[in-house]
């Protein structure tokens, strides 16, 4: 085999495995989703005939909900199961856009849903953030060979986020 193919093939094997594809299912849709949250939550503003001072008041009520709960979902990542963080955070995320959607589709939504939203949202999905890399290694214990510093350890320094060290 060429060394292309050989590349390429190693590229794809750790998708062959469930958990890891479940992961980086999630990690894309998680993704595209907070793209969307952003653009989304512009559009909405402008729709309740919101300006600049009003895009502000939300973005800032979304930063404010990150600064609160970001050591603690620190905290939780270190004392309870990466997967189950990870499979709540993604599963609160869906209903909380979810509701949010209908109340847009409805015309029920205003200014402070989007506010409350954003509070719990953007916090919600940076819960996570240090949780899925470490399980990473845990998805791909059996066929660990694919990556060269891969270790079974969940607390390897390859899998902790620089900044979380």
């Amino acid at each position: 085999m060429s060394a292309l193919k050989t590349s390429a093939l190693r590229l794809i094997k750790p998708f062959a495995i469930r958990d890891y594809a479940l992961l980086a299912s999630a990690l894309v849709l998680s993704t595209f989703a907070a793209g969307m949250w952003t653009v989304a939550m512009v559009y909405q503003v402008r729709r309740l005939d919101g300006g600049p001072v009003e895009l502000s008041m939300v973005a800032t009520v979304n930063a404010v909900g990150l600064l609160c709960f970001v050591l603690f979902g620190g905290i939780m990542a270190d004392r309870h199961s990466c997967r189950r963080i990870v499979v709540l955070v993604e599963s609160f995320s869906f209903v909380l856009m979810t509701l949010t959607a209908v109340l847009a589709i409805s015309g029920a939504l205003e200014l402070w849903h989007l506010m409350l939203a954003g509070f719990l949202w953007v916090p919600v999905q940076h819960f996570s953030t240090r949780p899925t890399p470490r399980c990473c290694p845990r998805c791909c214990q059996q066929t660990s060979s694919w990556l060269p510093t891969a270790s079974k350890e969940p607390s390897a320094p390859w899998c902790i986020p620089l900044w979380a060290q």
